[in-house]
């Protein structure tokens, strides 16, 4: 619209009822006729016109596209969303999106006259969302008192659209109140939440973002067996930055197709850098694990798809989480490359007696529940809460308070899910039954 302002041209969007051969032809040749009779220029919206034309067929929605664009015989500009080969007759300009100091100002802009600025907390929005300068108005509409919290929501509601289809999109419910674990994992787990909410003062206002080689990003792995929090922790930090968690299954990303798990990792972090939630790569040990002796093409084409992953990660400026059980079989090389790295440790006796008393809520009716015997039985904090679930349920079903009966039926159960024997400690089976 900018461009055609200058040139003195008003801007017609082309909207087609439909895009069938005939009627395609004679829609192109009126349009084209109108636009040079009256002097406007005609904008095509690609993405809309594939939507339209391809109903899930990819040929026919990029012939339709050709035809469109080949039919126009006037000033006409078409909008892509990524760079491609320029059609005959066009000329390819490439669009930066604003960033974040650019964002920032349109914030600054689309707020009503007399509001209060809250300079600290628009950073942190402009930084999170990167939303073009027509959303950032429709989103700040959501809030007429221009109110930082209205705004954020309205903003990550407005960018989870790009996620659809990428992976499982997880609203995180804990808090830092919920998770248990050694003072200096929870020290790790804050860090990256503060180094998250605040990149664009640091980055931005004092200048460090200057001095980065790579991303400007928070990088980081959570090491430890299953059932230890790994998962928990992704969503007590997004719960504190108020953000989305998308979760990626990688067994559906990894192709045995050359070249496509490059495509299916590049949607990824395509539809996540423009969602501004964080990413959480579960059972990371699918891909990241370590770069092979390349004996043969698959070995090389897999160490490719590797390298790239690191690349995505590097550019990527949100938060992106790995979780592996097995710390030990993943490269250095790409261990060096991420921010941090947390160590999330089977828990000790005290951590687990603690695990325990958070395991059931205050409105539950307890009964002389052993905390210190309970925390001798050696499982983790994932299995005590099912654990803990599945003995209220059986005082549910007999009308009773939670007792240490229901608690050790339901201790058999999961331990017996898991293939393993539950050993009581000396005492407990003939203090509390079986």
């Amino acid at each position: 619209a900018g461009a055609g302002s200058r040139l003195g041209l008003a801007v017609f969007e082309l909207r087609p009822p439909r895009l069938d051969g005939a009627a395609l032809s004679l829609v192109m040749t009126r349009v084209t006729r109108a636009a040079q009779l009256n002097g406007f220029a005609v904008l095509v919206d690609a993405a809309r016109i594939r939507r339209l034309a391809g109903g899930g067929n990819r040929d026919a929605a990029e012939d339709a596209l050709a035809a469109v664009m080949a039919g126009l015989d006037c000033s006409a500009v078409a909008l892509e969303e990524e760079p491609r080969d320029a059609a005959p007759g066009w000329r390819p300009i490439l669009v930066a999106p604003p960033g974040d100091g650019e964002r920032l100002e349109i914030w600054r802009a689309v707020a009503p006259e007399g509001a209060a600025l809250n300079e600290g907390a628009l950073a942190e929005l402009a930084a999170q969302f990167p939303l073009g300068p027509a959303e950032i108005a429709e989103v700040a509409s959501a809030s007429p008192a221009f109110r930082p919290q209205e705004l954020w929501a309205a903003a990550r509601e407005r960018c989870r659209a790009s996620t659809e289809g990428l992976g499982d999109i997880v609203i995180p419910r804990y808090g830092w109140d919920d998770i248990v674990l050694p003072s200096d994992a929870l020290d790790d787990l804050r860090a990256i939440a503060a180094q998250a909410r605040h990149r664009a003062l640091v980055y931005n206002q004092w200048g460090f973002g200057a001095r980065l080689v790579r991303n400007s990003g928070v990088t980081a792995l959570f090491a430890g067996p299953s059932g230890v929090g790994k998962t928990m922790a992704a969503e007590v930090i997004c719960q504190d930055l108020g953000v989305d968690l998308l979760r990626i299954d990688l067994s559906g990303v990894i192709s045995k197709y050359i070249g496509e798990t490059e495509k299916n990792l590049k949607r990824v972090f395509d539809g996540a850098q423009r969602s501004g939630a964080a990413l959480f790569f579960d059972e990371a040990d699918a891909l990241f694990g370590k770069r092979s002796e390349v004996k043969d093409s698959h070995d090389r084409y897999a160490n490719i798809e590797v390298s790239y992953l690191l690349q995505r990660m590097e550019a990527f400026s949100g938060l992106a989480i790995l979780a592996t059980n097995m710390k030990a079989h993943l490269d250095q090389a790409f261990l060096r490359r991420l921010r941090y790295v947390v160590d999330l440790p089977f828990p000790t006796g005290d951590l687990r007696r603690e695990i325990w008393r958070r395991a059931f809520p205050a409105a539950a009716p307890t009964e002389a529940l052993d905390l210190d015997m309970l925390a001798r039985l050696e499982i983790a904090g994932g299995n005590i809460v099912v654990i803990a679930v599945n003995a209220a349920f059986h005082a549910a079903a007999e009308g009773r308070p939670i007792a240490m009966a229901h608690v050790l039926r339901a201790a058999r159960s999961e331990f017996r899910k898991l293939d393993r024997e539950l050993r009581l400690p000396l005492g407990m089976e003939a203090r509390h039954g079986r």
